[in-house]
């Protein structure tokens, strides 16, 4: 493969949420108590790597709308959130065309959202869902793809390679 260029993608899953009845739609279902410890959990982890973005890209959805203005007082992000309501719910394909459609200026976009799209758009842009494989984000969890292009416009299926994927259990066991 030939590399021009390079840009760098998170995938924050939305943190643990409330099933309860008093909810009338999924979209209005706030964090747990757990989902707001661990979003500013993986907002420090970034940190630590020194993986500040340019740019977070969330779901409106109340879930991820929490998780995502908890990881920002963690991460250092300073810049403003982008509620992208195509996130909510969205397909594999659904989110490439998000991604797709982001600024070139920002080489480090966290995108926020929801299973199983994001489960199924990490496969798809390392190439696992070829393969057969499959790629597990429990809820909070990070997966950090570096994308073998230079221009989001340029995302595809096979772009991409996984650096790691975070678990907020993990971190928790790491930090002892």
């Amino acid at each position: 493969m030939e590399q021009c260029g390079m840009k760098q993608l998170t995938l924050l899953r939305h943190g643990k949420s409330y099933w309860g009845p008093q909810y009338h739609s999924d979209f209005e279902r706030p964090l747990k108590a757990r989902g707001r410890r661990d979003a500013p959990r993986m907002g420090e982890y970034l940190a630590t790597l020194g993986l500040l973005p340019d740019l977070i890209v969330s779901s409106p959805a109340e879930r991820a709308r929490q998780t995502a203005q908890l990881f920002v007082e963690t991460v250092g992000y300073d810049g403003p959130i982008c509620w992208e309501k195509a996130l909510y719910a969205a397909s594999a394909a659904a989110l490439m065309a998000v991604l797709r459609r982001q600024p070139d200026d920002a080489e480090h976009i966290v995108l926020i959202g929801h299973n199983p799209g994001f489960e199924e758009l990490a496969c798809r842009l390392i190439g696992a869902d070829a393969g057969g494989m499959s790629i597990r984000l429990p809820t909070a969890a990070a997966a950090h793809i570096l994308l073998y292009v230079a221009s989001w416009g340029d995302v595809q299926a096979n772009s991409g390679q996984l650096q790691w994927l975070m678990t907020p259990r993990l971190l928790k066991s790491i930090a002892g």
